[in-house]
């Protein structure tokens, strides 16, 4: 298996899978903003549906996502 990190756009980084984060009480970090509009507001619904509240922990993969340069998205929660 092979990771890089990378401070390119994530709506824009082709790559298998990107992980981006969501900060304590769901605040999409810049990251998740810049890919949740690419991606239809997949990820802004799983905050606001309540799965996904962005606690140190919190993980959620994505999958199927039309629009995005990736096959998959694996949502993390930062914490505070």
């Amino acid at each position: 298996m092979e990771y890089f990190v990378s401070t390119a756009s994530a709506s824009r980084q082709r790559t298998d899978c990107a992980i981006v984060g969501v900060y304590d009480k769901g605040v999409l970090s810049a990251a998740a903003e810049d890919l949740d509009r690419r991606i239809g507001g997949r990820i802004a619904r799983l905050v606001k549906r309540g799965d996904l509240r962005g606690k140190a922990g919190d993980a959620v993969l994505l999958a199927d996502l039309t629009g995005a340069p990736c096959d998959r998205v694996i949502v993390i929660g930062l914490g505070a």
